[in-house]
């Protein structure tokens, strides 16, 4: 099953600091990283307003995906939250 995950800022964001100088955003790109590597993540990138990010999971259910986007270091720390929706993808590019 595939789900879109919204990041968004969490409790412990600072707005006066941009994005990539939040401390632990570093563990959230290796974790992101892991998650492509292991064939989880399909894709994800930040928001250009530095709102947020976004990505799409594979995943058995919600709740081994939830499982899973609790170990995120930004999700522990409270850096950032997320929101998760079950996705239909009804169009795909293909591969060129």
């Amino acid at each position: 099953m595939t789900f879109t995950v919204i990041y968004r800022r969490g409790a412990g964001w600072d707005a006066k600091v941009p994005f990539r100088d939040q401390p632990g955003i570093s563990g959230h790109a290796r974790f992101l990283s892991d998650q492509l590597a292991s064939g989880r993540l399909r894709l994800g990138g930040p928001f250009a307003d530095d709102t947020g990010g976004v990505a799409l999971y594979d995943a058995d259910d919600a709740s081994a995906l939830d499982a899973i986007l609790q170990t995120d270091p930004t999700i522990v720390s409270g850096l950032m939250d997320f929101e998760m929706h079950p996705t239909i993808v009804a169009l795909e590019r293909a591969e060129e």
